[in-house]
């Protein structure tokens, strides 16, 4: 199934380059592996989107639950009937 999921930032607590970094390179990793399909972030860096593959929505937080800049974000999962990412193979549907 495809899951979107949206995490905004906790009030004012911030996190540190390092974490940020950190946050950056495992999501690569997920990226080249497939499971996270879309990342984006707002130019502020106080809200992402993670457009991702997953078996349940309790899978797909566990898959993120490694993102060191987690503690500071709120996480919403939304899960997904249509996501479009590349014109040219069609859209892709996620049967609930």
């Amino acid at each position: 199934m495809t899951y979107m999921i949206e995490l905004t930032q906790r009030g004012e607590r911030l996190f540190s380059d390092l974490e940020y970094n950190q946050h950056r390179l495992i999501l690569t990793d997920l990226i080249s592996e497939g499971i996270v399909l879309n990342y984006a972030e707002s130019v502020t860096k106080n809200k992402f989107w993670i457009i991702m593959e997953s078996v349940s929505e309790i899978e797909a937080i566990e898959i993120i639950s490694d993102l060191p800049i987690l503690s500071s974000l709120k996480v919403k999962v939304i899960p997904l009937f249509t996501n479009v990412s590349n014109l040219s193979h069609g859209a892709v549907y996620s049967l609930n």
